[in-house]
C-alpha cells in the first residue's frame, strides 16, 4: 500500500512539474509530451 501511494504522489508531482515548467503559459505545444497519469483504485 505505501509503494502504491508513493507512485501515486510522483505522478502527481511529475505531472505537476510538467504543468509549471514545461508548458508556455499561452497554451502553445509543450516542450515535452503530457506525462500520462494513471486511474485512481
Amino acid at each position: 500500500m505505501e509503494l502504491s501511494c508513493r507512485l501515486k504522489l510522483t505522478e502527481e508531482r511529475t505531472y505537476e512539474l510538467w504543468q509549471n515548467w514545461l508548458t508556455a503559459p499561452d497554451r502553445a505545444t509543450p516542450i515535452l509530451p503530457e506525462p500520462a497519469i494513471s486511474p485512481q483504485n
